[in-house]
């Protein structure tokens, strides 16, 4: 049996057994209809995205909701059912205002949803993990949201890097986005109350998470993580720029962050294999944690030898499982000759020719559009100087390939 026959099936199973112990959901919230309604617009991109809305649907259902993506909509869940056009499954039925939902797409699309604003604005969060929605259309301070609520024990995106951990006085998360769907577990069971929306239309808002480019491979971001926090001594080792990843025992990277203030304690989310894909694109339960270490100011390469606080999932993954490292020892890899660690894009941004230094063996360099599409493959042997003049104003991906490894870059064309 292979892969994506195999995890179907374990999808399905572990969804049915477990999602609804560990992920609670509250009723679904109606509201008054009217003829003119107002519009909330949620972009898509391509693979997992976590969603919600602060409007009651006009019309609930949730296949008549997605109608318009089908033709890209791949799964749709939370912990009271999914909708799996493909496989013929819709056990949701009805959208829930009260909870976020895991989402998985072909391509970047566009949901819509038409209704009314959302009068009851509470969230009731019972002890343990829960999918948390936005119930207002301005974007909202978490740390403001939860003051008070001394039963947090972390907010998280769906399937991207935000963390909120205030234990730590970590926060990489600042603002919960209108159209965004989130993580959240507590110690013990609390109410948090949305902020009333100000806009009488909302706003059509896109928003996606700062893109942390690794120096390794592209890190596939799926719909369950383990959240890593780095504290106390671990930090003092850190540089500013300094670029961590986290790696499969296979040496794929599955999470990285990179180091913006050294002085203060981070956190980094690791994803989990997706099991509706045929390879291997993330970490599997119990696997253990590797770390490394980029420090893009001198090109070297670290392993990281970590050690644990006694609390949590102690180095190994887990779905929804965390980890606090509290001192750190570096062991240096080197640089590597024909290393894809080496090349440097510059200018950057560009206005169109681009030096590319540090190629010291067969390069291959590929450029992506904002769509995810190749546009472009070029192969180096030695630095020189390309021209991008045609390129369109934009950001691109740029996937660079040597011996030694793979890693994407962002480049940006003004």
């Amino acid at each position: 049996m292979n892969k994506h026959i195999l995890n179907t099936a374990i999808f399905i199973l572990i969804f049915k057994l477990s999602f609804a112990q560990f992920f609670p959901v509250g009723g679904y919230q109606g509201g008054t209809l009217g003829n003119d309604l107002p519009v909330q617009t949620i972009q898509l991109s391509q693979g997992w995205n976590g969603i919600s809305s602060y409007l009651n649907p006009e019309n609930p259902e949730v296949d008549y909701l997605c109608s318009d993506i089908e033709n890209k909509l791949i799964i749709l869940y939370n912990p009271a059912g999914m909708y799996w056009p493909d496989e013929g499954v819709n056990t949701l039925n009805y959208w829930n205002t009260h909870s976020s939902y895991a989402v998985k797409v072909s391509g970047a699309a566009t949901l819509q949803i038409k209704g009314t604003f959302i009068d009851y604005r509470d969230i009731y969060l019972q002890s343990g993990w829960r999918y948390l929605p936005v119930l207002c259309s301005d974007p909202v301070d978490v740390a403001t949201l939860f003051a008070g609520i001394t039963q947090l024990t972390i907010v998280k995106s769906i399937a991207g890097n935000g963390i909120y951990w205030p234990e730590y006085n970590i926060n990489q998360l600042n603002n919960l986005q209108p159209g965004k769907g989130y993580y959240v577990k507590m110690n013990g069971n609390n109410t948090i109350t949305f902020p009333e929306s100000t806009d009488q239309m909302p706003n059509q808002v896109s928003y996606n998470e700062n893109l942390v480019v690794s120096p390794w491979n592209r890190v596939v971001t799926t719909n369950s993580s383990h959240t890593i926090a780095f504290i106390e001594r671990a930090v003092e080792l850190f540089e500013e720029d300094d670029m961590i990843g986290v790696f499969t025992s296979s040496g794929l990277c599955a999470g990285v962050i990179r180091v913006v203030d050294e002085e203060q304690a981070l956190a980094v989310n690791c994803f989990a294999d997706d099991p509706l894909t045929a390879i291997v694109d993330g970490l599997s339960s119990n696997e253990p944690l590797n770390f490394r270490l980029y420090r893009q100011n001198s090109g070297e390469t670290f392993e990281m030898i970590a050690t644990y606080a006694s609390i949590g999932n102690q180095g190994q993954f887990a779905e929804h499982g965390i980890s606090v490292i509290s001192d750190l020892k570096l062991q240096p890899l080197g640089i590597n000759s024909n290393g894809p660690e080496s090349v440097r894009l510059l200018p950057n941004p560009t206005t169109g020719l681009v030096n590319i230094e540090g190629v010291k063996g067969e390069t291959v360099l590929v450029f992506y559009n904002a769509f995810g599409n190749p546009i472009r493959s070029q192969t180096l042997d030695s630095s020189s100087t390309i021209d991008l003049m045609d390129f369109p104003k934009g950001i691109y991906l740029v996937q660079i390939t040597t011996s030694n490894g793979v890693r994407f870059d962002k480049l940006v064309v003004n």
